[in-house]
């Protein structure tokens, strides 16, 4: 195995680690600019940020394991 499955499934198991851990104070985010709709709108952005976070992560993750099925057939 060389350093491109490596490091795909480092950068896969990570991201998926620090966006689980993550996800607990979005949720606690989101429930309390739901409850408190006149809240400060600096207070979605951490929400905005993590959907955006997820969504690059989601798709250099894809490219990566895309390329290790290019590199291995």
């Amino acid at each position: 195995m060389n350093l491109l499955w490596w490091t795909t499934i480092a950068f896969f198991m990570i991201g998926l680690i620090v966006l689980l851990v993550a996800s607990r104070s979005v949720k606690a985010r989101l429930g309390y600019v739901k409850n408190n709709p006149d809240a400060d709108p600096a207070a979605v952005k951490p929400v905005i940020w993590y959907i955006r976070a997820t969504t690059i992560w989601g798709v250099i993750s894809i490219g990566l394991v895309v390329s290790c099925f290019h590199v291995y057939t």
